[in-house]
């Protein structure tokens, strides 16, 4: 049962990144979901341990998930304020690969010190 909650949260990410970027569906949303893709292939590429795939997915989506409000909320003006506000959709996922992989090492060693016990 609880590893349909990992998918369900992803889809509920998912849809997420497409309503926030109020655009037809195109290659960048599926860019901006590659975060999401990682973190699935972390969680089904798992034998024992969940944590890390966990981790990547909250550390990405922090990141990510805080660009994508911003842009949904226009706040600091960030969708209407600028002609290249929308540039940053080319970058996020790139940027959300850091927070991700810490959140991936955090889990691993979570996982660690839970399986020494």
């Amino acid at each position: 049962m609880k590893h349909y909650v990992f998918f369900i949260v992803l889809i509920v990410l998912a849809i997420f990144i497409y309503i926030s970027e109020g655009v037809p569906f195109n290659g960048f949303t599926v860019w901006n979901m590659l975060p999401l893709f990682i973190s699935l292939v972390l969680y089904t590429s798992r034998k024992k341990s969940y944590y890390g795939a966990y981790g990547f997915l909250i550390g990405s989506m922090l990141l990510s998930g805080f660009f994508h409000l911003a842009w949904l909320f226009d706040w600091w003006g960030s969708a209407t304020g600028s002609s290249t506000g929308g540039f940053i959709f080319i970058f996020i996922p790139i940027y959300a690969l850091i927070p991700g992989g810490l959140g991936l090492v955090f889990g691993n060693r979570m996982a660690r010190n839970k399986e020494a016990w």
